[in-house]
């Protein structure tokens, strides 16, 4: 019986230093130092309905209400949910369209996200606000919010290999101006994160400032990514054939 107590307040215990971790940053709501970057091109047109409901229907209790902007080209998408501001960059590279949204922002950092991470569940402030407070406290470049993304060194002769990612361009949080050193104008999608990602691992100084959330938290940022090689994956079919917006 005093074995089965002593499990019982060592978890008791687990889930109270839990909570107070998770809660015990100020002032409540979304972090005012992070700006939302959702990030495509009108390629892409065909996924942003589904981003840009399922955002809303997950963040619409957030107070106050991040700074979000959806990036495109030259379209607009058919439904622009409250609080989203959408900038159209004009044509160009990625790299250069995603400089000219860096360019807006005043927020030292900015939580990026592409057009396929569609979220699946209400994200937290307190979550957002500790993860805000790692970067600060840590003085983080990079934070990675996907599940399973610690960087390992001993898979770095295979960059199809997910382990040989110290960034990506999954849900991040990045430092603003970290984001846009890593840019050059000819860059697409692709070369920046390899080459990115090459750079850090000359430099382990500097790669040991992206870091990836699950070495802090268990929470997992709610999301799946809904397509693959440019092709939608059934979860997001399914995804969209349940919107409803009002």
């Amino acid at each position: 019986i005093a074995g089965l107590l002593w499990g019982v307040v060592l978890v008791w215990l687990a889930i109270g230093v839990g909570r107070e971790a998770e809660n015990d940053y100020e002032p409540a709501g979304w972090p005012s130092d992070v700006a939302v970057v959702i990030h495509s091109f009108d390629g892409y047109v065909r996924y942003w309905d589904g981003m840009l409901y399922h955002w809303h229907k997950h963040t619409q209790h957030l107070g106050p209400y991040p700074t979000v902007i959806s990036a495109t080209e030259t379209l607009l998408p058919d439904h622009i949910p409250p609080g989203v501001t959408v900038l159209r960059t004009g044509p160009g590279t990625w790299a250069q369209r995603l400089r000219h949204v860096l360019s807006q922002l005043s927020h030292p950092y900015v939580l990026y996200l592409q057009e396929d991470a569609w979220l699946t569940a209400p994200l937290r402030t307190a979550y957002m606000r500790r993860m805000a407070h790692l970067m600060k406290t840590q003085n983080l470049r990079s934070l990675k919010l996907q599940a399973h993304c610690q960087h390992q060194p001993e898979h770095r002769n295979d960059f199809q290999d997910p382990l040989w990612y110290t960034v990506t361009h999954q849900p991040s949080l990045w430092q603003t101006e970290f984001l846009r050193a890593t840019l050059y104008d000819e860059q697409e999608a692709m070369a920046h994160e390899l080459e990115t990602n090459a750079l850090l691992h000359r430099y382990p100084e500097l790669e040991q400032t992206c870091q990836c959330a699950q070495t802090y938290t268990s929470y997992q940022f709610p999301f799946v990514e809904v397509s693959r090689q440019g092709q939608l994956l059934p979860v997001g079919v399914r995804m969209l054939e349940n919107l409803a917006w009002p």
